[in-house]
């Protein structure tokens, strides 16, 4: 189960991604399109193109979730 801190930044891309994408995918478009740093205490939010899904990534401790 993830904890977030009470004051969480939350980023939402509004750009459809490829929802096939990874950890390691998203970690590209959080460091090169979004210019942040994935091991902020942020929680980071992509949608598909059809808009009804949606993945998260978020650094708890020491990996990413």
């Amino acid at each position: 189960m993830l904890t977030f801190p009470a004051a969480l930044n939350i980023l939402i891309n509004i750009e459809p991604i490829d929802m096939r994408r990874g950890i390691d995918g998203l970690t590209v478009l959080i460091t090169d399109q979004l210019q942040s740093n994935p091991q902020d205490k942020t929680l980071y939010l992509f949608c598909n193109r059809s808009r009804n899904k949606v993945k998260g990534l978020y650094w708890e401790k020491t990996a990413l979730c």
